[in-house]
């Protein structure tokens, strides 16, 4: 236990309500990263730092992580989001990144009842709180198995693998006999070896998020604390459209998994920062995406303007939104001029006054939408729509907390992000994936992989066996057209395609990995 005394120095040290994000940021996170460097004997580049409740990778690249890491949980129910973070951040600093799949957490039982029964699925240990009915269901942590190695990660790791992979309890060889959770891995790693070229995972969209938004696991306040901003509601806008909002509790104490999410939008996404003092690093990854999109409210940063229009120059796709044409961009890059900002419907708008830009899409009085402009090599979207969201009185905390319960809940519906997804996505997938499922592309030097997983059919409680539903099989049709297959394969089940359109199965709980043979992987 803590002294009184020290209580007061770890006060003193870690500032316990900072006025604002910036200050949470600078007089507590800070801080306290400068504090752990400090124990691991200064050297920040030979540790890792782990986040899962928010994501905040940036930030400890930024100050010089060696390496970050994410967790995946029952309790953070859209692993991918988690995941486009902590990816982007390693991308962005050039470090490696891992996956810690933990499998311990509270759960509701059959009940429907929250309670800390049956949080581990231990192999081994026999009590209420563990054992191998316990915990998260055996095809969850498969699945992540297969996802941590598809999205690139440098490590994975499982927790308590010990207690999950034997029985210590065992005697003599018995102990050593591969439990259900190590058969899985054997498998899995089998797989691995047979297949160890998994390319480079392939997200040509970056959603550009400031170093300060505090960004939860779902929708929130910045840092779980700070007041609600339109701004803030632009990056939970993307997030609830990519990845369709679930009902928790409800799916919970019916026994339903919530891990991996199947989308429509694909694991196309990369988060990164545009906004830090310094932009080199912003500056270096920018090029490597084939659309950008500026998410929330920044102040003009000479580093990171610069940047972007480099970006579009040599051929880069940048979204913008009328709240952000303050920023100092030269003539003609937008191809708009900002007229006046009115309030119609559920959105404030800045009328935008084409000079070089085309309409894209208008609205029913004929004005601009969306407009795009020709610059250089590239294209710059702007949207009328301040933050493409629905206006609310983000100055009052009853407003904003309600618009932020809405776009949890799903009620609140953002259709100028849709058509925006809906209009980039195909212009820079490699291929057409049709089906309710989760996919994702990598780059292979032969070719591609495409990788299928199924998240739906999954049943499980605290304390009782996994149960596979397969009414959620599903069929996915692949449009391959753009890839020019000279072969097609896959490599979970085993089984050839002939065509450049194919239909594949995939079961509840399943992972397929088509492998697409091509003679070149330009797009």
């Amino acid at each position: 236990h803590l002294t009184p005394a020290e209580i007061k120095h770890f006060r003193n040290t870690f500032a316990e309500n900072p006025p604002d994000r910036r200050a949470y940021i600078e007089t507590r996170l800070k801080p306290y990263f400068d504090f752990n460097i400090k124990v691991g004997h200064g050297d920040p580049q030979s540790q890792s730092a782990m986040d899962a409740a928010w994501q905040i990778h940036h930030l400890a690249a930024y100050w010089g992580i060696g390496m970050v890491m994410m967790e995946s949980a029952l309790v953070y129910t859209n692993w991918q989001y988690e995941m486009v973070f902590c990816r982007g951040a390693a991308r962005q600093f050039g470090i490696p990144w891992g996956w810690y799949a933990a499998s311990h957490a509270l759960l509701y039982n059959e009940k429907g009842v929250c309670t800390s029964q049956g949080t581990e699925p231990y192999a081994w240990r026999r009590s209420q709180y563990a054992g191998p009915d316990c915990g998260m269901s055996l095809n969850s942590r498969e699945r992540v198995s297969y996802m941590a190695y598809l999205s690139g990660a440098n490590t994975y790791e499982r927790e308590t693998a010990r207690g999950n992979f034997w029985d210590p309890t065992a005697e003599g060889e018995e102990r050593w006999k591969p439990q259900p959770e190590a058969k899985m891995y054997i498998k899995f790693y089998e797989f691995v070896k047979k297949n160890p070229d998994r390319g480079i995972p392939y997200a040509p969209i970056a959603l550009m998020v400031n170093y300060d938004r505090g960004v939860s696991w779902k929708p929130g306040k910045a840092f779980s604390r700070y007041l609600y901003k339109t701004s803030d509601n632009m990056l939970d806008a993307f997030s609830v459209t990519i990845y369709p909002p679930l009902q928790v509790p409800e799916l919970a104490k019916a026994g339903i998994e919530m891990t991996l999410r199947n989308t429509v939008y694909g694991d196309i996404f990369d988060a990164i920062t545009p906004d830090f003092a310094d932009s080199t690093k912003f500056a270096e990854v920018l090029p490597a995406y084939k659309a950008a999109i500026l998410i929330g409210e920044y102040k003009n940063q000479p580093g990171m303007v610069k940047a972007m229009v480099d970006y579009v120059k040599n051929g880069g796709t940048l979204v913008l939104n009328a709240a952000q044409l303050d920023l100092q961009f030269p003539d003609g890059f937008t191809g708009v001029k900002a007229g006046e900002e009115t309030l119609s419907g559920d959105y404030r708008y800045t009328e935008l006054i084409p000079t070089t830009a085309k309409v894209i899409l208008a609205d029913e009085n004929k004005l601009p939408v969306f407009t795009l402009n020709k610059y250089g090599k590239g294209s710059v979207i702007v949207g009328a729509p301040h933050y493409l969201v629905p206006a609310y009185d983000d100055s009052a905390e009853d407003s904003a907390d309600d618009a932020m319960r809405q776009t949890v809940s799903g009620k609140r519906a953002f259709p100028y992000i849709k058509f925006l997804l809906d209009k980039l996505c195909p212009e820079v997938v490699p291929a057409k994936v049709t089906g309710d499922i989760q996919y994702g592309f990598n780059k292979r030097k032969t070719g591609w992989w495409i990788y299928l997983i199924n998240n739906k059919g999954i049943h499980k409680t605290g304390i009782t066996p996994q149960k596979i539903d397969h009414t959620a099989d599903t069929e996915v049709t692949i449009d391959l057209k753009k890839m020019k297959p000279q072969s097609v394969r896959e490599l979970v089940a085993g089984g050839t395609f002939e065509g450049d359109v194919i239909k594949v199965k995939v079961p509840a709980g399943g992972c397929r990995i088509i492998e697409v043979k091509t003679n070149k992987t330009t797009l």
